[in-house]
């Protein structure tokens, strides 16, 4: 979703029990981004990184193994990332000025509002 802008085992209007049934079932061999509109955008890398943080074996899943999360840092797609920077708040978001405005146009109670409505629909589950 991160990726492409689009949800990959559903939409906005699949049913929880259908979008759940969808994970379950999807053969994560095949390319999660088949359906994407713009998946010929999408690297090789962030393809394989994507396929193996989805991997449905936990010890399998990349970052699972003993080398625990410099598995995923050491992945090509992300092994160019400067992590002490990223860290320590020196690495700028590179698309804050989208993300920056979309929070701008909902006042802050607005978000706050909807935060707590969500994660009281998750306790009720």
């Amino acid at each position: 979703e991160m990726l492409t802008g689009d949800l990959p085992f559903g939409d906005a209007d699949t049913p929880e029990t259908e979008l759940y049934k969808n994970i379950s079932l999807h053969d994560f061999g095949n390319d999660v981004f088949a359906s994407a509109p713009n998946k010929g955008a999408i690297s090789d890398e962030a393809k394989d990184i994507v396929k193996f943080l989805l991997h449905h074996e936990n010890g399998s899943r990349i970052g699972s193994g003993p080398k625990g999360c410099d598995e995923i840092k050491s992945h090509p797609w992300i092994s160019s990332t400067n992590w002490k920077d990223l860290t320590q708040g020196r690495v700028a978001a590179p698309h804050a000025d989208i993300c920056s405005s979309k929070i701008q146009a909902n006042s802050s109670l607005e978000l706050e509002k909807q935060f707590i409505t969500d994660a009281e629909e998750v306790s009720a589950e």
